[in-house]
């Protein structure tokens, strides 16, 4: 169960950073990517809550 929890904290802090670097590269139109980024925040800290 560790492991599988290990592995999901670290695939979504992936996808956090993924997001962050979308957002360096198209600066057009930052306000667009913000849901994303906080969506993914929260998925993130409930793996993080898990244990």
């Amino acid at each position: 169960m560790s492991i599988v929890v290990n592995v999901l904290r670290a695939s979504a802090v992936l996808v956090v950073l993924r997001d962050l670097m979308e957002v360096f590269y198209t600066v057009q139109n930052p306000r667009q990517a913000v849901y994303p980024i906080c969506l993914h925040l929260q998925v993130a800290m409930f793996y993080y809550y898990l244990d």
